[in-house]
């Protein structure tokens, strides 16, 4: 089994799957040539807490959530995001 490689955060502070984290940075890559209904969802998780799904191994963090639109319609995403993009606060 490989050992997954460590993982920071914004101050340097380590990050391990099941923290949660602010997610306090969003990346034009991440949003390029994605639908305008996706880059707001992802948008709309700025300054929200996430908990880390997991890590993979290139360094990539994965958060999941949900996200209601105005028209009520609940959609579910999961997008893999720079660790740095990241705020860790713990368990």
């Amino acid at each position: 089994m490989m050992k997954s490689r460590r993982v920071t955060d914004c101050d340097g502070r380590e990050l391990v799957t099941g923290d949660r984290a602010t997610y306090i940075k969003v990346e034009n890559t991440l949003l390029h040539e994605l639908p305008r209904k996706d880059q707001l969802a992802i948008m709309a998780q700025l300054n929200k807490i996430h908990e880390i799904a997991s890590i993979d191994e290139q360094g990539l963090v994965e958060i999941e959530f949900e996200y209601t639109e105005a028209s009520l319609e609940t959609t579910y995403h999961t997008i893999w995001v720079d660790p740095v993009c990241l705020k860790a606060i713990g368990k």
